[in-house]
């Protein structure tokens, strides 16, 4: 049985492209779902875990928002920044968020609180997926 042709790319570089039986995107309105012959669809994303399955192989990357545009055959992610969760730290992750927070009681302006606030959201949004999945 044929499936679905992924692509993941960032503004950096082409990350990976690999056949899957099936990805699961997170959509802006939830997960979508792709596997071979799905409609056609493009749909911004939210940050969040993107997952790969092949065979009983499951690989998850993060990825901090972007754009998916599906096929019937692929499946391609436009990702504004992605990471492999096998090289994220949770503990590092938790000393960025407290830095962070710090930053933030500092912040000269309205702007910089906004960006850092920002950037706050999706290291907790990677903290909160990486105990989800328990790593």
């Amino acid at each position: 049985m044929p499936g679905v042709n992924f692509t993941l790319v960032s503004p950096e570089k082409h990350v990976l492209t690999m056949d899957v039986d099936m990805v699961v995107v997170p959509g802006e309105e939830g997960n979508i779902g792709v596997l071979p012959n799905h409609a056609a669809l493009i749909s911004t994303i939210r940050p969040g875990i993107v997952t790969t399955y092949q065979g009983d192989t499951k690989r998850h990357i993060f990825v901090s928002g972007g754009f998916a545009n599906i096929t019937e055959e692929s499946c391609i992610v436009l990702a504004e920044k992605c990471q492999l969760v096998e090289d994220m730290n949770l503990l590092d992750l938790e000393l960025k968020s407290k830095e962070i927070d710090d930053e933030i009681e500092i912040a000269r302006s309205d702007r910089e609180r906004e960006e850092l606030s920002e950037t706050q959201k999706i290291i907790q949004t990677q903290i909160h997926l990486l105990k989800k999945l328990g790593k």
